[in-house]
């Protein structure tokens, strides 16, 4: 199964100082500040971990998001559709001329 790579640019709580980045691991592969330090570029994968699961991480190393309400709301739309991606990557799509496994 091909990993489920996420990428968004999400406004900071407060513009970064200096550029930073993030170590990659657990699941992030990359989050670099930008556009002056004030927004985040986030790029992970989304079988190892979720937006919100990141979060914590992200506001421990200085990188808080907005806590704004539109940018609760698109962090809120963003779990949203991971879960149904989750939800969705281990199904078996089937055509209605495909007969079940084991059938023929």
């Amino acid at each position: 199964m091909p990993a489920l790579i996420r990428r968004h640019r999400l406004k900071l709580a407060h513009p970064a100082a200096t550029e930073a980045t993030l170590p990659a691991g657990a699941g992030l592969i990359a989050a670099r500040t930008c556009g002056r330090g004030g927004w985040l570029d986030l790029s992970y994968d989304l079988e190892l971990v979720t937006l919100a699961g990141l979060e914590p991480r992200l506001a421990a190393a200085g990188l808080a998001l907005s806590p704004s309400w539109p940018a609760r709301w698109l962090r809120r739309w963003i779990g949203f559709q991971e879960d149904n991606l989750r939800a969705q990557a281990h199904l078996v799509h089937r055509c209605c001329c495909t007969p079940p496994d084991g059938q023929s």
